[in-house]
């Protein structure tokens, strides 16, 4: 619980920092828009971890192989 509140306070910093860089008609920055899907995905790979016991390689290797496969 103390982990999901530091990362909340994290998210919620990083979004007002990037929102006061950016311009009118600019997208985020690229870290804003890195942290802001690393945290849409930790559910994800946490459930994943959970249901199959695979380690955090796996899983991420995992997430990482069906992204580019989304891409392509």
């Amino acid at each position: 619980m103390l982990g999901a509140a530091a990362g909340t306070l994290v998210l919620v910093a990083s979004e007002a920092l990037a929102r006061r860089q950016q311009r009118p008609g600019e997208i985020p920055p690229l870290w804003s828009r890195i942290l802001a899907t690393a945290a849409l995905a930790a559910p994800l790979g946490w459930l994943t971890s959970r249901l199959t016991r695979a380690g955090p390689v796996a899983v991420g290797a995992g997430g990482g192989s069906g992204c580019s496969q989304l891409e392509a």
